[in-house]
């Protein structure tokens, strides 16, 4: 029961105390230990950091998942999934959980983009000190660090190094422009203006940045849970039916756990939906970081 409450903080941001913030370690870090680090720097903006949690016996074998925070692209921090690292690390998984920059009207998701890129090529140079694989790595993001998860294992990891994606209630096609009209009704539109670094009129034809800011538009086999509620109010299901179609089209390799009556929070307040995610979360991890 544990490990459903820390996974729950997911989503209800469950705050287990102050934590110092610490610089990484210069020498190596004994693998038979468990280690947490908060507040790595992998950049020098103050959002480029990240919070480390490395389980005990480690070894270059061991998942690591890299883990984005939501928050529509404007909120959010890495925090808000430190319970869930815990309960990863109990179970033998490595995480980072990563803070990227928030969009605006200069910072859009090529900016983004290069953020996760940093944060996972400095855990590639931490590799050998930290007790961590520099390879196969597992990309899991909430709502808009789904989205971030999703587009960088497509369309942007040019080194190859994410062997899987895992995307909780993750939008994935602002090509719909119904979504769009929903968006805005909602009060997302600016949010995904600032992202996608474009605007749209209603009548006029759509700018190809909000393809290129779509994972459905990649073409890329990276083995991708969706897990996503049929009730979802803020990333209507149908955004995991268009991903789930453009996979299933190219006979690439995932699963749709679809939670019936789930909302953005997939109910992860309910403990039997909890350990269902939080299993299929692990199972997934530990499948394709071999």
């Amino acid at each position: 029961m544990q490990k459903i409450a820390l996974f729950i903080g997911i989503w209800l941001v469950v705050l287990t105390g102050c934590t110092k913030s610490t610089d990484t370690p210069s020498e190596t870090l004994p693998p038979e230990s468990a280690t947490k680090m908060q507040n790595v720097k992998y950049g020098s903006h103050t959002r480029q950091a990240m919070d480390v949690y490395l389980p005990a016996n480690r070894n270059a074998n061991t998942p690591l998942i890299i883990l984005i925070h939501g928050g529509g692209w404007t909120a959010g921090d890495k925090k808000d999934f430190n319970g869930v690292q815990q309960a990863l690390s109990d179970s033998g998984i490595a995480t980072v959980s990563m803070n990227y920059r928030y969009v605006s009207s200069t910072i859009h998701y090529e900016h983004l983009m290069e953020d996760v890129r940093m944060a996972l090529e400095y855990c590639v140079d931490k590799a050998t000190a930290w007790n961590i694989r520099n390879t196969k790595m597992i990309l899991t993001g909430a709502s808009a660090g789904a989205h971030m998860s999703l587009l960088y294992g497509y369309g942007f990891d040019t080194e190859n190094r994410v062997s899987g994606i895992i995307s909780l209630a993750g939008p994935t096609n602002f090509t719909v422009l119904e979504y769009h009209a929903y968006a805005a009704l909602i009060g997302l539109g600016t949010n995904i203006y600032n992202m996608v670094g474009a605007t749209y009129t209603i009548g006029q034809p759509l700018d190809e940045k909000f393809a290129k800011a779509s994972p459905v538009t990649y073409n890329k086999n990276v083995p991708t849970l969706i897990v996503h509620g049929d009730a979802d109010l803020v990333v209507p299901y149908g955004q995991a039916i268009d991903l789930r179609d453009k996979l299933q089209s190219k006979g690439y390799t995932y699963k749709l756990e679809t939670i019936v009556g789930g909302g953005h929070d997939l109910g992860l307040a309910n403990p039997v939906i909890a350990l269902r995610v939080y299993g299929e979360l692990i199972s997934w991890a530990r499948l394709y970081s071999k």
